[in-house]
């Protein structure tokens, strides 16, 4: 199949065209690990925000994701997620928003298209103010 596909394109083009086609056939095309991430937060994030460590509690259970993030001597590329936290926070992933915990931690939350998935977030979010007690009466201290 190659070699017809060649002798035609001999016919027709100079020799430095089929030196590229074959430099370029053998091509293989992968993702990089940070775009393999971000595919896969949506699921990991689909029912709550959470956070760094517990994201990457999720992302290492997938092996194929897993020889991207860890190191040939063992060691966590923590980076990828400090990346994609910090384009999150630049608004360059508009479907992720970063939310400030009570406890002062920063968890990622996925707000993609879904209405349902906002108004989830919203609930979470009323119910830890109802938590907190905001708004109440403060006592007074004597």
């Amino acid at each position: 199949m190659v070699n017809t596909i060649l002798r035609e394109a001999d016919l027709f083009c100079p020799n430095s065209v089929r030196i590229n086609f074959t430099i370029y056939h053998g091509l293989v095309i992968m993702t990089s690990a940070t775009a393999n991430v971000i595919k896969a937060l949506p699921l990991i994030l689909k029912d709550k925000p959470r956070s760094q460590k517990d994201i990457w509690q999720y992302l290492i259970i997938n092996n194929e994701l897993k020889k991207q993030l860890i190191t040939t001597d063992g060691r966590p590329r923590v980076g990828i997620l400090q990346g994609i936290t910090a384009r999150v926070k630049d608004g360059r992933l508009p479907d992720f928003k970063l939310i400030k915990t009570p406890d002062g931690h920063t968890k990622i939350a996925f707000v993609g298209n879904m209405a349902f998935q906002r108004a989830n977030y919203a609930h979470q979010l009323l119910e830890e103010v109802h938590v907190l007690d905001v708004g109440g009466r403060r006592k007074q201290v004597a």
